[in-house]
């Protein structure tokens, strides 16, 4: 959050100041009522007094400026950047993978601190992040989503679009980094994509770098090398490859589907089999982290799918029971480790090592997920092999392990 204002004591009335706070942030008289929701004709009538803000709006008013309603008055004030962090700690602190009420709660929390404080960047980030996950469909796998809101998902996705636009007007004016924006981008692309917005989405698109070794990280590591911190070194290498393996790992697995769509199912195993390759060669023994799982789908069931094609089903139940294997072997791991997909020097230093809980690779998290993937239209083929309907009484058979564990909790 920028703090020019911070120390200012603007003097006269309310619509000077908040003139006089508007222009000291670079800001037009649209762009700043894009942050707080209202016409542009409303903050005009609110700087040439002929109308007054509403009580409700003069708290994020301030907030908008970096600031505090006695500033905004014209008095001493002080930022809200504390509150902020811990109303974006109290609203993750309940989330549970795969529980969507819980998800749509933490996002509710999220949206009224962004309203609140829409100056504070943190959050205004993090409701975009949540509400993205929120409101966005997969097309192919209908179910198979993580916490897709269902009714809300429509209003959510209006939401995260003002959202997105807000961060790349703050970016413009310098209140936000080049990391917000680019996601904030991104987040136009998924939303214009999804609704078919197709020319917005493209243009949206066009923003990014072409080359994929413009990275923070790779840069961060050449000046490290320079001075000899060679911790440094490793943590900047690592955090660059974790982030280079989840982008190899999803543009092959969506190439595979962009195959298997033009009828090359072979084309498509190739891609799909090299991925796991990939994964033997960099993570060896260890247990790998599932990239894919988290963004738009396990690749084994992808590979069952073009085996299917293919015709193979016996491939494709083995695919799928490997799948059944990975989510028990990553719960062991979890639970005897406390991380999962770090145990390789390839990433041991990754900066993202403890961005996720062990919670999200446990059984309880995998069951509704694996759920959802057997029974999506494209495994509709293989739900009356006996091997499958094992499968899926195994799976449910985690239900009782699950108990267990959350009685030996609370105990």
């Amino acid at each position: 959050m920028d703090n020019t204002a911070k120390n200012a004591r603007p003097s006269g009335s309310l619509g000077k100041n908040i003139r006089r706070l508007r222009l000291e942030k670079n800001m037009t008289q649209e762009e700043l009522a894009l942050r707080l929701n209202v016409t542009a004709q409303a903050v005009s009538k609110w700087e040439n007094e002929t109308g007054m803000p509403d009580i409700s709006q003069i708290v994020p008013l301030a907030s908008v400026f970096g600031t505090s309603t006695d500033v905004l008055f014209g008095l001493d004030g002080r930022t809200e950047d504390g509150e902020a962090l811990q109303l974006i700690a109290e609203a993750y602190r309940g989330v549970r993978p795969g529980e969507v009420e819980t998800c749509l709660a933490a996002y509710d929390k999220l949206l009224a601190g962004a309203e609140k404080y829409p100056g504070s960047m943190a959050l205004l980030v993090n409701c975009m992040n949540l509400g993205l996950s929120l409101c966005l469909r997969d097309s192919r796998n209908p179910g198979s989503e993580w916490c897709f809101a269902g009714e809300r998902a429509d209003r959510i996705a209006e939401e995260c679009e003002r959202q997105a636009l807000s961060i790349l007007t703050c970016a413009r004016n310098g209140e936000a980094g080049e990391d917000d924006a680019m996601r904030a981008r991104e987040v136009l692309v998924y939303l214009y994509a999804d609704r078919g917005d197709f020319a917005r989405a493209e243009a949206a698109a066009w923003k990014f770098p072409i080359r994929s070794d413009f990275t923070s990280g790779s840069h961060l590591a050449y000046v490290n090398e320079r001075r000899g911190a060679w911790d440094k070194v490793a943590e900047n290498l690592c955090t660059d490859l974790t982030y280079g393996l989840q982008h190899i790992e999803d543009s092959a697995a969506r190439l595979g589907r962009a195959y298997l769509a033009r009828g090359m199912a072979e084309e498509a195993i190739a891609v799909y089999e090299s991925i796991f390759g990939v994964i033997r060669a960099v993570y060896r023994d260890a247990c790998p982290w599932p990239f894919h799982n988290f963004d738009s789908g396990d690749c084994h069931f992808l590979l069952a799918e073009a085996y299917l094609a293919r015709g193979d089903r016996d491939r494709a139940v083995g695919c799928l029971e490997a799948t059944v294997r990975y989510a028990e072997w990553a719960d062991e791991t979890a639970e005897n480790t406390g991380s999962v997909g770090f145990d390789t020097p390839w990433l041991r230093e990754s900066g993202l090592k403890n961005d996720v809980g062990r919670d999200a690779f446990r059984l309880s998290a995998a069951r509704p997920r694996l759920l959802a993937k057997l029974n999506a239209p494209a495994m509709a083929p293989l739900r009356d092999d006996p091997r499958v309907i094992a499968l899926i009484e195994k799976i449910d058979s985690w239900t009782d392990a699950v108990s267990c564990e959350a009685n030996a909790k609370k105990d």
